[in-house]
């Protein structure tokens, strides 16, 4: 994932050049709400991607260019079980995952507390890898410098900066990073394609 767009779409239908990450429960919300929404106990991201994944043509043209397609998978979720998650994907024509949305966003005590209980970006990597050992090819969404050298340290080789509702850009330290790494940096664009890409 070499400094490309990363435009996030509700609907396997949904058209979009290049890569789509996949985030069904943010349908209802406008684009720019979505990266907040996403964050919220209000959406069951994993449960509406699997709803959506019930629809699917599984072998017909309809399953043509899904490989450009990652399913965005809330990782920290207690209820997520990934041998399914990971059947049914593969079973649709979605090869790619990635771990959004991102708990990286929520710091402050709130953060300390969930990473207290073993929710923390070290966490949702860690799915990433069970996952990528399940047959899919893992992207790991990253918010922070600190983010893009845990994932990377932890094995994984595809990073995609996440901006978060506050609409953060990547550091030159991260950029720096993907590049002498050859991990690329993809730029997850929530509120939809008027955003600039990462330039290389």
């Amino acid at each position: 994932m070499r400094n490309v767009s990363i435009e996030v779409v509700t609907s396997l239908a949904a058209e979009a050049a290049g890569a789509r990450l996949l985030v069904p429960a943010l349908a209802r919300f406008a684009p720019e709400a979505r990266a907040l929404a996403g964050l919220l106990p209000i959406v069951d991201i994993n449960g509406a991607l699997l709803a959506a994944l019930d629809d699917v043509d599984h072998g017909g043209a309809e399953g043509a260019g899904r490989e450009a397609l990652v399913a965005g998978v809330f990782a920290a979720d207690p209820f997520l079980h990934l041998g399914e998650l990971a059947g049914r994907l593969l079973e649709a024509g979605i090869a790619q995952v990635a771990n959004y949305p991102t708990l990286q966003h929520v710091d402050g005590a709130a953060g300390r507390g969930l990473a207290a209980v073993g929710y923390d970006m070290r966490a949702e990597f860690a799915v990433l890898l069970e996952l990528e050992r399940l047959g899919l090819r893992p992207l790991a969404c990253v918010a922070s410098f600190a983010a893009a050298e845990c994932a990377l340290g932890m094995g994984l080789g595809r990073l995609a900066f996440d901006p978060g509702p506050s609409g953060n850009a990547p550091s030159q330290r991260l950029e720096r990073l993907a590049r002498e790494t050859g991990a690329g940096l993809g730029m997850i664009l929530a509120a939809g394609p008027s955003r600039q890409a990462i330039s290389p």
